[in-house]
């Protein structure tokens, strides 16, 4: 009765050593894990693991916080006119996206008084190669009586 005993707390030793290395490996604090955005990070075996989760590094709004790979070529007060800049920079070939921007802090002067706040808004974002033909599409001058053609 004794060997039933042993093998079954040696058993519940590897199966604890298996978990804790499973664990270890799993939320380890590697050089990989220090990205710039929140989120899944889908490089193909990241760090030799792929589908790793990243870690914030705390940018400020006016960085490239929480975009990845992507990069803000606009932004502007309201959702549908960063849908319709979507719609104008797909039309033309280039791969876009809108972000949610959340309104700032509030502006106070040394006296006391509120100065305001910045405001919200959204970002369109692009692939970095992609930008200069953005930009240049932004640039053009728009048919206001019509459509975009």
């Amino acid at each position: 009765m004794a060997t039933v005993d042993l093998s079954t707390g040696l058993l519940g030793l590897i199966a604890f050593g298996v978990l804790l290395v499973a664990l270890r490996w799993t939320f380890s604090s590697g050089t990989g894990n220090r990205g710039i955005a929140t989120g899944h990070d889908p490089t193909p075996g990241g760090r030799g693991r792929g589908g790793r989760w990243r870690r914030p590094t705390g940018r400020g709004r006016g960085e490239r916080a929480g975009y990845g790979l992507l990069v803000p070529v606009s932004m502007v007060p309201r959702e549908a006119d960063a849908l319709a800049l979507r719609g104008t920079l797909g039309r033309h070939g280039i791969r876009s996206t809108a972000a949610p921007m959340p309104a700032g802090p509030l502006r106070v002067s040394a006296d006391g008084r509120v100065l305001g706040q910045d405001p919200g808004g959204w970002r369109v974002l692009v692939f970095p190669e992609d930008l200069p033909a953005a930009r240049r599409v932004m640039a053009e001058p728009r048919n206001e009586t019509g459509p975009l053609a």
